[in-house]
């Protein structure tokens, strides 16, 4: 069975920590530099160019699930911070290890490195 997009991307939210940014263009810049560096562990994710920033549909649509599902959550009315739900995101990496115990280690390893852009002071 294949592990879902949403599921990578919980896991690799899980290598960061607590909170990361919010900002759509520094997410998705973000994960199209983790997309090119090991496109095998997003499969399916695709980016465009919209207006001066690369967009990917799935990136937005993982992230929407993980809201939805309570594993990332934005609390502040400028839409700058997402909080991290440890509680909620040790469920959804549980369902990853069931299938690729390997691949919950690569994507935090991924989620660690994209720390420092993903800071709640990035721009």
């Amino acid at each position: 069975m294949a592990v879902p997009l949403d599921l990578r991307v919980a896991a690799v939210f899980s290598g960061m920590g607590q909170e990361a940014t919010a900002k759509t263009e520094v997410l998705h810049r973000a994960f199209e530099r983790l997309y090119r560096k090991s496109p095998e562990l997003f499969p399916g994710m695709t980016f465009v160019t919209l207006s001066d920033y690369p967009h990917s549909p799935q990136l937005e649509s993982a992230l929407f699930k993980l809201q939805n599902a309570g594993v990332i959550g934005v609390f502040n009315p400028r839409y700058e911070k997402l909080e991290i739900r440890s509680e909620r995101l040790e469920s959804v990496l549980g369902r990853i290890r069931l299938t690729d115990q390997s691949l919950v280690a690569q994507l935090q390893e991924l989620g660690a490195s994209a720390r420092a852009e993903l800071t709640v002071a990035a721009r």
